[in-house]
C-alpha cells in the first residue's frame, strides 16, 4: 500500500468518525426532545404527551422535479428491452436453424410441426 493510499484511507476514516459523531449527537438531541414530551404523573406511571397541535410544521424544501430523470429512465429501459428482444429472437432463430439442419441430416421431421395441431382439425370432444 502506498503512502497516498494510506493518507486517503486515513482521511476517509476521519470523515467517517466525524459523521458517526454527528449522527450520535443528532440522535441524542432527538431522544432528548422526545423525552421532554413524556411525563410520569404518579405511582401508576401513566404517560402523557404534551404538544401544541397548532404549531406550524417546519418549512419543507420543495420537492425535486424527477420528470426528466423518469423520462430518461423509461427511454433507457425501452432501449434495453428492445436489445434483449432482438438478441433473444436472433438466438432462437439460430437454435431453430440448427435443429432444422439436424433434422434434415437425420431425416426426422422437426418436433414443433409434428406436435402442432392443424387449424382445420377439431378436437374429438367438440364433436
Amino acid at each position: 500500500m502506498t503512502d497516498d493510499e494510506r493518507r486517503e484511507l486515513a482521511e476517509l476514516y476521519a470523515a467517517d468518525d466525524r459523521l458517526r459523531q454527528e449522527h450520535e449527537q443528532w440522535f441524542a438531541q432527538r431522544e432528548a426532545a422526545r423525552e421532554a414530551l413524556v411525563q410520569k404523573t404518579g405511582p401508576e406511571d401513566v404517560l402523557y404527551r404534551q404538544h401544541d397541535n397548532s404549531a406550524l410544521a417546519a418549512h419543507a424544501e420543495p420537492e425535486t422535479d424527477w420528470s426528466g430523470w423518469e423520462a430518461w429512465m423509461q427511454g433507457h429501459l425501452a432501449n434495453a428491452r428492445a436489445e434483449i428482444f432482438e438478441e433473444l429472437a436472433q438466438g432462437m432463430g439460430e437454435v431453430i436453424a440448427t435443429l432444422r439442419k439436424e433434422c434434415a441430416r437425420t431425416s426426422k421431421p422437426p418436433v414443433p410441426s409434428a406436435t402442432r395441431p392443424s387449424p382445420n382439425v377439431t378436437p374429438a370432444s367438440a364433436s
